[in-house]
Formats: structure tokens, sequence, C-alpha cells
């Protein structure tokens, strides 16, 4: 397989990562507020918004909304399929 491909075919092959993976392959990250303590600084004082690129499932936004009530996300993925995981987790939670 080449590089070209890799890259025209990338949205089709994290598809297929996604639906044999599920949400279950990363781990939520919880410790980017320890990593990115200024987000929580400014949380104090604005509505801070975030831009995820490449969100996955959203393991990284996910336990920010939980320390960060104010929080908006703007978030994209190749993948279909993460999106759809997200939709489905926000609804949950």
């Amino acid at each position: 397989m080449n590089i070209e491909r890799l890259e025209r075919e990338s949205s089709k092959w994290w598809n297929i990562f996604y639906k044999h993976n599920q949400g279950n392959f990363f781990k939520d990250r919880n410790y980017i507020t320890l990593e990115f303590t200024e987000l929580l600084k400014s949380a104090e004082k604005v509505n801070p918004v975030l831009l995820d690129c490449g969100c996955g499932a959203g393991n990284a936004f996910f336990p920010l909304f939980e320390q960060i009530p104010n929080l908006t996300v703007n978030a994209f993925d190749f993948s279909s399929v993460a999106v759809e995981l997200v939709k489905v987790t926000l609804h949950i939670r």
C-alpha cells in the first residue's frame, strides 16, 4: 500500500478502525487539565472554546466537560464512525 493511497483513503481506514474498536481503544484523558492548567483558570473568567482537530471518540474533551461545565467544543474527525460515537456519548452523558 502506498502513502498516496493511505492519504486519499484515510477516512475509510479510520472508519474501519472505529468500527472494530468503537470507543474502547483510547482511554479518557483525565489528566488533560493537569497538563493545560490555563483551561481551568480561563474558565473562571470567560466561556472557553476548544477546537479538537481529530477528536476521535472524544476522549480528550469529554473529561474536560466534567471539570469545565461552560466549555464549548468544536470537534471534527476524518472518521464518520468516530463522529457518530461522539454523538451517541453526548446523548448518554
